[in-house]
C-alpha cells in the first residue's frame, strides 16, 4: 500500500500518536459511508447504545478514474 494512501496514514497516526497499553490490544472498528447516527430513542448514559447509523447515499468507495 503506498505510504500516502488514507488507510496507511491513519495505520501510521495510530501506531506513533497513540499509546500501544503495553500488552493489551486495541480494538477498532471502521466504517465508511456513514453521514451521521441517529441516537433518538436512546441514552448517552447507556454503553450499549450507539445509535442508528445513517448511510450517505452519495458515498462510493470505487477508485476514482482520471
Amino acid at each position: 500500500m503506498p505510504s500516502d494512501h488514507p488507510i496507511q496514514y491513519m495505520i501510521q497516526k495510530l501506531q506513533t500518536k497513540f499509546d500501544g497499553g503495553g500488552n493489551q490490544d486495541l480494538k477498532i472498528d471502521m466504517f465508511w459511508g456513514i453521514k451521521d447516527l441517529d441516537t433518538n430513542g436512546g441514552s448517552h448514559w447507556d454503553p450499549e447504545f450507539i445509535g442508528k447509523a445513517l448511510m450517505d447515499t452519495n458515498f462510493d468507495l470505487s477508485p476514482k478514474i482520471a
